[in-house]
């Protein structure tokens, strides 16, 4: 029978033990609702900022002439 560990804090590699499965689990459960968690942020700081639509779609989808593929510009000496 496999022990389940009581969480008391952040778990992190280095505090659960890699043999347990459910200590593994709930690390990654944890890092995936923490990964979430900032993504949701960032679309919301991109829609804030007028860069992604109530969709999550780009709104303006031109770049800076100098970015555009007819362009001038050489990066080569950097």
């Amino acid at each position: 029978m496999m022990e389940v560990m009581a969480v008391t804090g952040k778990l992190t590699w280095a505090t659960i033990d890699v043999t347990n499965e459910a200590e593994v689990d709930a690390l990654e459960a944890q890092d995936g609702a923490e990964a979430a968690r900032r993504a949701r942020e960032a679309v919301a700081e991109m829609q804030r900022l007028g860069i992604l639509d109530a969709n999550g779609r780009r709104i303006r989808t031109d770049v800076p002439p100098d970015m555009r593929e007819d362009s001038d510009c050489d990066m080569s000496s950097l």
